[in-house]
Formats: structure tokens, sequence, C-alpha cells
């Protein structure tokens, strides 16, 4: 005959019902006169066909848009993170990136191949 009672303490279960709630659009908790509020504004205006002629039709489309990217990079750049994987991490934890990617997943590598083909294009085109 076997028994189902359990001898071991269960650790891993949590005391009471928990729920993580997130608000549907991240710019509620921003306030109004923060400077992620401004530069996405600015940028905003900015025309960026130079920018999408640096990626290829062919192959792998990239799952961030090039605009995108350079709105994330130029918040780092004005947080004085100049790191791809510090500005992943930012992009993971910080709510103001979050506003930024409007709900794209940032790799590190993506990142860096992104930056790498912008500076590429930049030193090619004054040297």
């Amino acid at each position: 005959m076997t028994s189902n009672i359990n001898y071991q303490e269960n650790y891993n279960k949590l005391s009471g019902t928990r729920q993580m709630v997130l608000p549907l659009d991240y710019g509620l908790m921003i306030s109004d006169d923060e400077p992620v509020r401004l530069l996405d504004a600015v940028l905003e205006e900015l025309d960026y066909t130079e920018l999408q002629r640096l990626y290829s039709p062919k192959g792998r489309k990239s799952v961030v848009p090039p605009d995108i990217f350079f709105k994330v990079y130029c918040f780092a750049m004005l947080e004085g993170i100049y790191s791809t994987r510090a500005i992943k991490h930012q992009c993971q934890v910080n709510i103001q990136y979050m506003l930024l990617l409007r709900g794209y997943y940032v790799a590190t590598q993506s990142l860096a191949t992104c930056l790498f083909n912008a500076f590429l294009h930049v030193y090619r085109q004054k040297f």
C-alpha cells in the first residue's frame, strides 16, 4: 500500500495569491516633463530614409525598426550609457526605454549590428 503523504516542505509555494499588473500604456506612468518625452517628440520629426537604406531588403528582417533603435541609443547616450549590454538591460527594466521601444524586444546582437552598420556608413561617407 502506497501513501500520499509528503514529508518535505514546499518552500516555493507563495503565501496568498499574487498577480502582477502592468498598465496598458507605459506613457501613463511617465510624467510630461521627463526628457524621454521631448527626445521622442524631436526624433519623431526626423527623416530616417538614409538609416532605412542601411538595412538590406534581402535576408532576415530586423525585429526592431532602425528608427526605434536610434531613439533608444540616443536616450542611452543622454543618460551616459554606451555599452550595448547595459542598453539592453535598461530596455528590460526601465520604463522610459519601454516607452521608446513601443513593445519591441531588443537583443544585444541586433543592437550592436545596427550601431555598427550606422557608424560604418557614416565613416564611409566622411572618408
